[in-house]
């Protein structure tokens, strides 16, 4: 797994590899464990397919593994009557990638794509064709399609992504990219209670790289030389000052480094966990593994949300975590080879401010078999307006209402003795994500997890994330290229401290809407019985509406809901209690991709908006 400047995620990297092969296991079966396979297909079928611009002389469904001679290809489909499609292709050894296109009719019209880079002034390519363009720029009559969008600027990594222009509509595309050497890193900001930290300052340790929180405290570090280092958030409102860090974060150049989380505590409110770990024999064992999770009720589980803090031990087998959120604490050690002890579900461990706990361990040899595969995996996908107004905590709170009813007793407790951090504006942030939830399989030893996504169900999934954290249940893909209207599957496969892996899990699947706007009443005065307007949203199935007498956050209920909306109307009259003069209400429109909850793969969060009773 990742991050090698951990001594015990290297020697679980080099088990597993020596176990598995190059690949991850996800359930595909290519004809050549040492070669990837790519299919294309196409709705409708028969379209001729390009790579890389050069004719392959076939035409969907077909194989075109050895027309893509590059790490990364692009490949083009054209059809008499549609527009052409283009999407990228990446392939991984021993994988098979299926790329499935649905082509827009010719009829369809035309769209643009906003562009701006950070920094400015690379080169853009379009569908692998230079243009004249340089960002930041906007280019218009963009046909109805997807399309491959390359920026190139000396002295930089080349960047792709794949970009839906809609008709009449402005796709927009914001990469920030990475110089040559350098890697990044991603992560999330939260507080003591599990929330996303907005606006905190987060900064590598020794360099002049730092950047601030966005929506649900995630963080990008774009440009950070190779190396090993400490990351460090501060976040000072009113008399209250958080920090936090993690250290030993590892950066590798050209390679994003994912889930570099931190939790953050009051300032001088952090305590410290110490202990040593050895054999049955009492001999010390070096190079062990250390994570530390906060713990939730019920249970006193720990929590999954959250990549745990992490230490390995020296020649003498003692570790160290120091700057710990007061709290109980879980904390698990592994080493290849031994059985996985976990401490602090019964008796529990409590960190006071200041304070230090003692938590050793004795590991036994490990007996374990191939894991069982993870249990209940489900997947929401979730698209934010681009900008959120006043506190994000009010779109997170709608947010877990959703996934509270979606996945109940599972993801309470995930979020259970969680408060709001209120207050903090929130600058634009990953519009879509896709929320993962999982029950561990029960096996001894588990000692992390694969993520696995692909374009489709059965094939070709690529390893979006390797999770070194036993306590893992619950993962956030915030990929800057997911896209609506698109359809993502995800499988999760267990690993345990011997290097063995489960079979993958069940597939759960994800259908990203498109942005919702609404119409009004939008910061005006409305009748005390207002009519509620948006826009219709591709995609969407059923609307809901909620009124809110607050600005709504993890403390305010709706005062007024209609559910399950028609997608062919795109409006609603107000019938609740009655509304009180001079006062301003917040309302907000979701939509849905079904009418079967059990079904529900995509939500759309309208921006909430004011609006006050004359």
């Amino acid at each position: 797994m990742r991050n090698p400047g951990f001594t015990m995620a290297a020697l679980l990297l080099a088990s597993l590899l020596a176990g598995c092969g190059s690949g991850v296991d996800t359930g595909d079966s290519p004809t050549d464990p040492g070669e990837a396979t790519l299919l294309v297909r196409s709705t409708p079928a028969g379209a001729t397919i390009l790579v890389d611009g050069q004719p392959t002389g076939k035409v969907t469904p077909a194989d075109v593994s050895a027309f893509a001679q590059s790490q990364e290809s692009v490949v083009t489909l054209t059809l008499t009557g549609y527009h052409p499609w283009h999407g990228l292709a990446r392939k991984m050894e021993g994988m098979t990638l299926t790329l499935d296109a649905t082509l827009t009719p010719s009829s369809a019209g035309t769209g643009a794509i906003q562009l701006q880079s950070d920094p400015p002034g690379a080169t853009v390519f379009l569908d692998n064709e230079q243009t004249a363009y340089t960002t930041p720029a906007t280019i218009q009559n963009v046909p109805a399609s997807q399309h491959v969008v390359e920026y190139r600027f000396a002295g930089f990594y080349p960047f792709r992504e794949e970009v839906t222009v809609t008709p009449g509509r402005t796709a927009s595309s914001t990469p920030v990219l990475t110089r040559l050497g350098q890697g990044r890193i991603t992560g999330r900001v939260l507080d003591d209670q599990g929330n996303g930290v907005v606006g905190a300052q987060v900064g590598v340790r020794g360099l002049e790289v730092s950047t601030t929180t966005t929506v649900f405290g995630i963080f990008v570090l774009p440009n950070v030389p190779q190396g090993t280092y400490t990351l460090d958030a501060a976040l000072a409102t009113g008399d209250t000052a958080l920090i936090g860090s993690r250290p030993d974060v590892t950066v590798i150049a050209g390679v994003p480094t994912n889930s570099a989380d931190i939790v953050m505590s009051r300032s001088g409110e952090a305590g410290s966990i110490t202990g040593q770990v050895v054999d049955t024999a009492g001999r010390p064992i070096e190079g062990a593994e250390i994570f530390a999770s906060v713990a939730v009720a019920p249970g006193f589980l720990p929590d999954s949300t959250v990549a745990p803090r992490r230490a390995t031990t020296n020649s003498k087998g003692r570790y160290s975590l120091n700057a710990l959120a007061t709290g109980f604490w879980v904390v698990t050690a592994a080493y290849p080879g031994y059985a996985t002890v976990t401490r602090g579900i019964s008796p529990q461990i409590y960190l006071s401010a200041g304070s230090t706990a003692t938590v050793d361990f004795e590991l036994p040899a490990s007996s374990a078999d191939t894991p069982h595969p993870p249990r209940q995996l489900g997947a929401l996908a979730f698209t934010f307006p681009t900008t959120m107004t006043r506190s994000p905590s009010a779109y997170e709170a709608i947010r877990d209402r959703i996934l509270r009813q979606a996945w109940g007793s599972r993801y309470e407790k995930l979020r259970a003795q969680r408060q709001s951090v209120r207050g903090r504006s929130a600058p634009a942030g990953s519009l879509i994500e896709v929320d993962l939830s999982w029950s561990a399989p029960g096996d001894p030893d588990i000692i992390g997890y694969y993520i696995g996504r692909s374009p489709r169900e059965n094939t070709g999934y690529q390893l979006q994330d390797d999770l070194l954290n036993p306590h893992a249940g619950f993962w956030i893909d915030y990929d800057e290229r997911l896209s609506p209207n698109t359809t993502y599957y995800y499988r999760v496969t267990a690993v345990n401290s011997k290097g063995l892996h489960s079979d993958p899990s069940n597939t759960a699947q994800a259908n990203p809407l498109g942005q919702i706007q609404v119409r009004g009443p939008i910061n005006q005065a409305a009748s005390a019985t207002p009519r509620f307007e948006w826009e219709p949203l591709p995609g969407a199935f059923a609307y809901d509406v909620q009124v809110f007498a607050n600005y709504p956050d993890r403390f305010v209920d709706p005062i007024w809901e209609a559910g399950s909306l028609s997608a062919s109307g795109t409006s609603v009259n107000y019938t609740g209690p009655m509304l009180q003069p001079g006062h301003t209400y917040y309302w907000v429109v979701l939509a849905r991709n079904s009418g079967d909850p059990e079904t529900i793969t995509g939500w759309s969060i309208s921006r909430i908006t004011p609006f006050t009773i004359p």
